[in-house]
């Protein structure tokens, strides 16, 4: 789960424009900066938060889809359990009784 939200984090907040070009670097940085914040801001920094928003909520909600699964098979095993018990204790006389119960009856 946790590498599920580390990759629902799609907003890259610690990500710095560089350029690997010794000499120019400034002033490549400084183009592609102010090139793109006038995209980045109005209109890319709320979709990729509206995005962000979504796949926690999504992971939440498979958080606990995942605990009440976990959950529920626990609780089958129980009763599996539990039935398999009553089984073996049941006398032949009672099993048939319980098996013709809701069966229609010949008039």
């Amino acid at each position: 789960m946790e590498a599920l939200r580390q990759a629902g984090d799609v907003a890259m907040s610690g990500y710095v424009i560089r350029s690997h070009k010794p000499l120019v670097e400034p002033f490549i940085t400084w183009v592609r900066r102010n090139l793109t914040s006038h995209l980045k801001e109005p209109y890319l920094d709320p979709i990729i938060e509206r995005q962000v928003s979504f796949n926690l909520q999504t992971l939440d909600l498979l958080r606990k889809l995942s605990d009440k699964l976990r959950e529920l098979e626990r609780r089958q095993e129980e009763l599996e359990s539990a039935l398999k018990a009553s089984k073996g204790t049941e006398n032949p006389s009672e099993r048939r009784k319980r098996q013709n119960e809701g069966q229609p009856h010949c008039q």
